[in-house]
């Protein structure tokens, strides 16, 4: 005789990136210089973001993902960003110049 699982709960008021996770901004630049800092807790904001514009002075160009935050972020700064757009099949992880976030994603793991 199968036996029926149990419901667990409704879900939760803190679903999502949790509070407690460690926020880190880093960056690349085409020299290949590192720049890693513990900006707060929670997820990336434009005021995060900002706390670091001093390490982004004679930025050109900001290759990002698709958060609003980061545009935000390269409009304040007066640079040109180039965001990997979200594509619903998930199969997309270039800019349309080619850019990725490769090299970003291998220092962040």
């Amino acid at each position: 005789m199968p036996r029926y699982s149990k419901k667990r709960g409704n879900g939760s008021a803190y679903s999502g990136i949790s509070h407690h996770k460690v926020c880190i901004v880093s960056a690349i630049d085409s020299q290949d210089n590192m720049f890693l800092n513990i900006v707060g807790l929670g997820v990336e904001t434009f005021e995060k973001y900002k706390d670091c514009k001093y390490k982004f002075d004679d930025t050109e160009l900001i290759v990002a993902d698709s958060k609003p935050c980061i545009r935000l972020f390269a409009n304040d700064l007066g640079v040109e960003i180039n965001q990997i757009k979200t594509d619903p099949r998930g199969k997309r992880y270039t800019t349309d110049l080619g850019n990725h976030l490769g090299d970003l994603n291998q220092l962040d793991t």
